[in-house]
């Protein structure tokens, strides 16, 4: 919901059978394919066929939120990811799929077009994970470690401030967000980014700078103003909801601010 009221065409959830009703019902204009079937190995290559079918079709893939931990649903995701790298698609990876990157970081080792988008307690995870402890005790930023140990993908570490980082350094969106960061804010986030991977290198050309590096900016951005101005009306009863109806009204009050390391 949160890319189709940015601004992008049509947005597809690929998801479990038995969910599929329920995100239908959510909303019309969501495009929902139950193609998933939960806890049904024998079911695996034919969705695997009907995915790499629709890759084609699509500008970004969002994987991860709401995706659980059932064995088969980590397989078709690692599978679908594969697919996805091998066509050059972007992926954003959030919410449960960075347990599935703490697990098999070879999904996204080395792919440039990834972008992950960890919270606190996914991003100790993942250094746990990936990055020697001995590294750690020298003192040097955990980010930049975790991205050595990748060799690839943006990240970005959600936080009081967003720290993003690519092969060229650390950019820090300290932009006012809102005291309270309510559940389904990193999906928001997701969402954005999904159409910001597109957008970005579209308008910046043949040699685009830094694209993921600039889409995570202005995911971030357009995000923190959602949330700003859902707190300014509701303070801390402020939902997801809310802030994904502000935003387009987020989106224009960003547009005037400049990308860069002061963001």
């Amino acid at each position: 919901m949160s890319a189709l009221r940015l601004g992008c065409d049509l947005s597809h959830v690929f998801c479990a059978k038995q969910a599929g009703i329920p995100i239908k019902c959510y909303s019309p204009d969501l495009i929902v394919h139950p193609y998933f079937e939960e806890g049904d190995p024998s079911a695996h290559q034919a969705t695997i066929e009907k995915m790499r079918s629709w890759l084609p079709r699509l500008t970004s893939l969002v994987v991860g939120p709401g995706l659980g931990q059932d064995p088969e649903m980590w397989a078709l995701a690692a599978d679908i990811v594969a697919l996805a790298r091998e066509q050059q698609l972007p992926i954003i990876l959030d919410g449960d799929a960075i347990s599935l990157v703490c697990r098999r970081p070879e999904l996204v080792r080395g792919y440039p077009r990834a972008v992950l988008t960890p919270n606190f307690n996914e991003f100790k995870r993942l250094i746990s994970h990936l990055v020697a402890e001995a590294e750690v005790a020298q003192g040097a930023d955990p980010l930049l470690l975790l991205y050595r140990a990748l060799g690839g993908p943006t990240i970005i570490q959600k936080g009081a401030e967003d720290r993003i980082v690519d092969g060229d350094g650390v950019v820090t969106v300290a932009l006012e967000g809102s005291p309270r960061r309510c559940g389904g804010q990193g999906d928001l986030l997701a969402g954005t980014l999904g159409v910001f991977t597109h957008w970005v290198p579209t308008v910046q050309g043949d040699h685009p700078d830094r694209p993921m590096l600039r889409a995570a900016q202005c995911a971030a951005l357009v995000t923190r103003t959602c949330s700003r101005l859902a707190f300014a009306r509701s303070g801390r009863a402020m939902t997801a909801q809310e802030m994904v109806a502000l935003v387009p009204e987020a989106l224009t009050a960003c547009e005037g601010l400049a990308l860069g390391g002061g963001c």
